[in-house]
């Protein structure tokens, strides 16, 4: 008779031995779909960390671990916003993976989305994963991400300069939630603790339509979030010029803005290379309204 671990909450103790076990099955993923490994450094295990206690302290009942006498098997970690639910990290270790421990976190996270509209999972490439992810009622869309130095037209940047400025919080949080709202259904509320530090916060803060915001950090853009599809890049072209080393984007989903209006990812970076990026996004749409995707951008996690 097969037998299943205890389904618990996370607790704080637990943080470090789960953000192991899900970097190593992550890792074991990447690698299999053709992707290099990354080292678990001291850079990465503080954001790991940090991020699992980011939602421990905001939203606790989405945050689950599968615990066998005292050995952790998988972890779960979950988030809503206002009407808005986002699985930001679900894994089970290496070698106890295909015994329904996945089916059973997953199950567990899902009731912190009690009452909310839409949802969304950034989703590694794994098959297995995402069989469950289908199966549980989620649409399975493809993602990119850009690799180069852009391609920028200087007139563009010169009148990016002119529209973009750098962010301020708490002064720019309106700005921001319009955006958020407008873009992702829901605001970001604590999440801006997490994820200023690092980064440098561009706001592009036109009329209603025309408005954005971007993360960036040296070479990377770490999310880019705008009202139209027009405005999002232009909310980090003054990062790109002068850049002599090539620059990571974000990930794009296939049902991103862009996407939707027609606009390949190409042509909105133009001079980047849009290999898939080793992650999908599943959007769960809500009844009678429009569908909801992620594009699981780095630093957009935990959602």
């Amino acid at each position: 008779m097969t037998s299943f671990p205890t389904i618990r909450l996370l607790a704080d103790p637990d943080i470090p031995t789960a953000c192991v076990l899900a970097w190593d099955a992550l890792q074991q993923v990447s690698v299999a779909t053709g992707h290099r490994a990354v080292d678990y450094d001291d850079v990465t295990r503080g954001w790991l960390e940090g991020r699992a206690r980011h939602l421990l302290a905001h939203d606790a009942p989405g945050c689950w671990v599968a615990d066998e006498g005292g050995e952790l098997l998988g972890v779960a970690l979950s988030l809503r916003r206002d009407d808005f639910w986002f699985l930001s990290l679900l894994t089970v270790r290496i070698g106890r993976q295909g015994r329904g421990i996945g089916r059973l976190l997953l199950d567990a996270a899902r009731g912190h989305a009690a009452g909310t509209t839409s949802g969304a999972i950034a989703a590694s490439m794994d098959p297995k994963a995402l069989r469950r992810y289908a199966a549980a009622g989620f649409d399975l869309l493809p993602c990119y991400e850009a690799t180069g130095r852009p391609r920028t037209d200087p007139a563009a940047v010169v009148n990016a300069r002119e529209a973009v400025r750098p962010g301020v919080l708490p002064a720019d949080r309106p700005l921001l939630d319009a955006v958020d709202r407008a873009v992702r259904g829901a605001t970001r509320g604590p999440d801006w603790n997490f994820l200023l530090p690092g980064m440098q916060l561009l706001v592009a803060d036109g009329a209603p339509g025309e408005r954005g915001y971007a993360l960036v950090r040296e070479v990377a853009v770490g999310a880019v979030v705008a009202e139209t599809p027009a405005a999002g890049p232009g909310c980090c072209a003054p990062h790109s010029p002068g850049s002599r080393r090539p620059a990571t984007t974000p990930r794009w989903s296939a049902g991103s803005t862009a996407a939707s209006r027609g606009r390949s990812p190409s042509r909105t970076r133009p001079g980047c290379r849009w290999p898939p990026a080793g992650r999908c996004a599943c959007g769960r749409p809500p009844a009678a309204a429009p569908r909801t995707c992620c594009t699981a951008p780095s630093a957009d996690r935990p959602g």
